[in-house]
């Protein structure tokens, strides 16, 4: 019998929240211990005298990835990991794809076709991943936008709030809360899921100390443990094999170390050979392809040569 009973498991907490200005995402995720921010707004500005935290300010993806893989192989002296605001990421990812296709299609006119949202659907779900292998709390923050229905013949008629970024965002993350504050200023939470089934109520008025309450101390202090990130987002994109290469052991989708020497010796760029694994295979490297795709892989661009 392969099943088995599930286990209690220690889960760090995937915290999505939205909602208007001023209803206290940025300011309650700087209460989180030891965070670090990416911070794509300069929502922060502000803060610096008032909370201890780290951040970069950036609106480059590369950069942006770079951080986040830094903090996979060692996060060290980071508890927490703040997105200010995930809205804006995936805009400017929107943008880039729309330009990057300009270029391919050698069109300044060039629209973004149905095929083409796999790309940004790709790209949302690999730092989506990356985010929930941190061994890290992480407090992804999005705007809010008003959600319309179709129904009765109607047209847009507005029926709530929903995140401002792509459609199921809310999928992937334990707990969502959208935020807002009420006329007497107190910030409320209203729960829009919980998979932890820790928060009693519906609504409540939303601070740090009030998720303590619910989700204690322990795992959200807790020490990260270095390489652990690393590990589960290797389980996460299919990595399962082992593999020794070029020294180092690491995981593999099904890539050999003889076809990844072979890929090498073709001196392609890294960025063209990302974009293509992106565009042909919905992978970021050739570690997440099996051993068919990347001997496809090989056969094609040896053949462009």
């Amino acid at each position: 019998m392969q099943f088995k009973k599930a286990a209690k498991q220690a889960k760090r907490l995937k915290l999505l929240v939205y909602g208007g200005p001023g209803t206290g995402k940025t300011t309650t995720a700087l209460y989180f211990p030891s965070p670090a921010v990416i911070d794509l707004e300069k929502g922060t500005d502000y803060y610096g005298e008032h909370f201890d935290f780290m951040r970069i300010q950036t609106q480059d993806l590369d950069e942006i990835n770079q951080a986040i893989d830094d903090l996979l192989k060692d996060p060290s002296g980071v508890k927490t990991l703040v997105i200010d605001p995930f809205t804006k990421w995936y805009t400017i990812l929107q943008d880039k794809v729309q330009k990057d296709l300009k270029k391919l299609h050698n069109d300044s006119d060039y629209t973004m076709q149905p095929k083409d949202w796999g790309i940004i659907k790709r790209e949302t779900e690999i730092l989506i991943n990356k985010l929930l292998a941190l061994d890290l709390n992480i407090v992804c923050i999005c705007q809010e936008k008003t959600e319309y229905s179709f129904d009765d013949g109607k047209f847009m008629v507005p029926i709530g709030y929903t995140a401002a970024g792509p459609k199921d965002i809310a999928f992937p993350f334990d707990v969502v809360l959208r935020l807002r504050k009420d006329t007497d200023g107190t910030h409320m939470a209203t729960v829009v899921k919980d998979r932890t089934n820790k928060i009693e109520s519906k609504e409540f008025e939303y601070s740090y100390q009030k998720l303590v309450g619910y989700f204690g101390n322990e795992e959200l202090e807790r020490e990260p443990v270095s390489f652990k990130g690393e590990k589960y987002l290797a389980e996460r994109l299919g990595r399962r094999v082992e593999i020794n290469w070029n020294g180092k052991v690491m995981m593999s989708a099904g890539a050999t170390p003889d076809q990844l020497d072979r890929l090498v010796l073709l001196d392609i760029p890294k960025t063209t050979l990302r974009e293509k694994i992106m565009k042909d295979y919905k992978q970021e490297s050739p570690l997440d392809l099996g051993a068919d795709e990347i001997e496809l892989l090989i056969d094609e661009l040896t053949n462009n040569d």
